[in-house]
């Protein structure tokens, strides 16, 4: 019995590992076209959040960043992006774990934060650069 187990608990491994490679190995995804940062180069704080399907972690860290676009709706532009099918904009702000929340201005990254974290910390951040003022090349006037 307890071989039949371990042999059943070895072919669900495989497949487990396979499904993994199989949507992270350059199979082909949703953007096919070139990826322009310029989307994401706004005057306002942008927040792109990294997430994925798979990942509980992403559903409770979604609760605090939905909370935060409700409470913080001037200067800041919310975006979640699913490394499953946009994996050019994931490469491109070099997202390896999820969640990740990424803070730029003007396509100049200003803090990262990778894992579940807590919305004081992240509102804390994301209000501090609204306050800022930002020079055309990323420095500060």
């Amino acid at each position: 019995m307890k071989k039949k187990i371990a042999g059943y608990l070895a072919v669900v491994s495989l497949i487990a590992l396979f499904t993994v490679f199989a949507n992270y190995s350059g199979f082909e995804s949703e953007d096919n076209e070139d990826f322009d940062p310029a989307v994401f180069n706004t005057g306002d704080v942008n927040i792109l959040a990294f997430t994925s399907p798979y990942c509980s972690a992403c559903k409770n860290q979604e609760k605090i960043v939905d909370k935060l676009q409700s409470e913080i709706t001037d200067g800041a532009v919310f975006e979640y992006v699913d490394v499953t099918k946009h994996r050019k904009v994931a490469a491109h702000y070099d997202v390896a774990i999820v969640p990740t929340l990424v803070i730029t201005r003007h396509g100049i990254e200003i803090d990262r934060f990778t894992g579940r974290q807590n919305e004081p910390e992240i509102k804390k951040v994301i209000e501090r650069e609204i306050g800022r003022k930002y020079c055309f090349d990323g420095t500060m006037c």
